[in-house]
């Protein structure tokens, strides 16, 4: 016998009313379009930065990850997730977060700005409140 035979093929009804067409795609997974359609709306994944955010409240769990760059050097990395994207968080900002928490310990948010690219990036924490 076929795993692949649905109810109505063995002479029941479907208490749901399911076609087994639609029953099909259930099982086997939803149609994504063809790997056109797929590749025209293909974004990766990518790892934003905490300066992008307007407002970060201390309390968010940080995270820690390790990867790999295009020519297989491993790196890691700490990052905070908001509404189900990642965040960078460099490690200078954690020092000057650990000062200004050190100074108002009942801070709970702040910002901070980035300048420069690459090794020339300069982070600045900034308090909110």
């Amino acid at each position: 016998m076929s795993k692949n035979r649905f109810l109505d093929e063995y002479g029941f009804t479907d208490p749901v009313g399911i076609p087994s067409k639609t029953m099909n795609e259930i099982i086997r997974g939803k149609k994504m379009g063809t790997l056109r359609e797929s590749a025209k709306n293909y974004e990766a994944k990518k790892t934003k930065n905490i300066s992008e955010l307007s407002e970060v409240n201390t309390e968010v769990e940080i995270k820690f990850k390790e990867s790999e760059k295009s020519d297989g050097e491993g790196f890691s990395y700490n990052y905070i997730e908001v509404e189900n994207e990642e965040y960078r968080v460099p490690n200078p900002v954690l020092e000057q977060l650990k000062t200004l928490i050190a100074e108002k310990p009942s801070m709970t948010k702040f910002k901070v700005t980035k300048k420069g690219e690459g090794k020339q990036t300069k982070y600045q924490v900034i308090q909110l409140d």
